[in-house]
């Protein structure tokens, strides 16, 4: 599974339209962040993109999360 993929299969599970856009930019910046870190750690683009991937866990789970988040007061 690839970043677009993944990403595209957490926000499918969000249900809150107003948020999508603004819970994929953050997760983006999360797994690109990671990417960069092992990218610099020594592998190469393909492993670096998995690991951050694999770290991020399961994508309904990050959909559950995210969504209760930003549905949250202190976001609107």
């Amino acid at each position: 599974m690839n970043k677009d993929i993944f990403l595209d299969e957490v926000i499918s599970l969000i249900k809150d339209k107003s948020v999508k856009r603004r819970i994929r930019k953050e997760l983006e910046d999360h797994i690109d962040d990671r990417i960069e870190y092992y990218l610099d750690s020594g592998y190469d683009e393909e492993t670096a993109e998995r690991k951050a991937l694999e770290r991020m866990g399961n994508a309904k789970e990050i959909a559950e999360d995210m969504q209760k988040l930003h549905n949250n007061k202190y976001w609107n």
